[in-house]
């Protein structure tokens, strides 16, 4: 099932590479150095945040100094994080999990997946956005906002 409840547009999304148009991007960091993370606080996992421009620079800079970061290889990160290189791709099963989700309902479709059932926050509709503001620093969410209403 993994990928396969994903907004169609993201199998085609023209946003899924390594030169964005955003300022800057925000993600879980798969594929990071394990050596790296074995000496590091990672209590909650490992964040990438990547900087694109100039306005993602300086949000960067007012923040830097207040959360924990390091600087890791982009290469590292692109490695790990599909949606730096492509857009991802449709999984063969998709239209049988959508199936069972429209039959059966959400809960159901993801309490028969392994991959879906192991992760915690996939059992509650609706706590994408609360799971997201609880990674990203409410410095940065508020650095954010400011931003986007001066443009």
């Amino acid at each position: 099932m993994k990928h396969g409840l994903f907004h169609e547009s993201c199998y085609q999304c023209l946003y899924a590479k390594s030169d964005r148009v955003s300022d800057i991007t925000i993600a879980d960091y798969w594929g990071i150095d394990p050596e790296f993370v074995k000496n590091k606080h990672t209590l909650n996992g490992t964040n990438l945040v990547v900087i694109h421009s100039d306005k993602g620079q300086t949000i960067w800079d007012e923040i830097k100094e207040k959360i924990e970061s390091y600087k890791r290889p982009y290469e590292e990160a692109i490695a790990g994080n599909d949606t730096l290189r492509a857009p991802t791709d449709v999984p063969p099963d998709r239209e049988d999990i959508l199936q069972l989700v429209s039959d059966k309902g959400f809960e159901y479709a993801i309490r028969k997946d392994k991959v879906y059932r192991s992760n915690v926050f996939a059992s509650r509709k609706g706590d994408a956005v609360a799971m997201i503001r609880k990674f990203i620093p409410n410095i940065l969410v508020k650095l954010i906002k400011r931003f986007l209403h001066r443009s």
